[in-house]
């Protein structure tokens, strides 16, 4: 999408944001990569990546997904090793071990 395409669409400070938010997330990028999942019609989606990735220079691979983990979110089995559940009065915080976020008590 162009400045002009994003200004019409969110307009101009909303606009300003995205475009320096882009700019800051594909400065130190390096790799893109592509999760592909069997949704019908995604196609379009990788060969944009694809594209992106060309134009900014960088390399580009394509990963095999699933749905199993969206699955299993809107079925509520939130395994520990996939999800983080909150309590009533907890947040999330920092966690110096292999977890990355734990929640933390009030």
């Amino acid at each position: 999408m162009t400045e002009a395409e994003l200004i019409a669409r969110y307009g101009e400070e909303n606009a300003r944001f995205l475009l320096a938010q882009y700019a800051g997330a594909t400065a130190a990028g390096r790799r893109l990569v592509y999760i592909a999942t069997p949704v019908p019609g995604t196609a379009h989606w990788e060969r944009q990546a694809a594209a992106m990735a060309q134009r900014h220079g960088w390399g580009f691979d394509r990963l095999p997904g699933d749905l199993g983990w969206l699955r299993r979110l809107l079925d509520g089995d939130w395994r520990e090793e996939d999800f983080l559940v909150l309590q009533p009065g907890e947040r999330v915080g920092p966690s110096c071990d292999g977890r990355l976020i734990v929640a933390e008590a009030p």
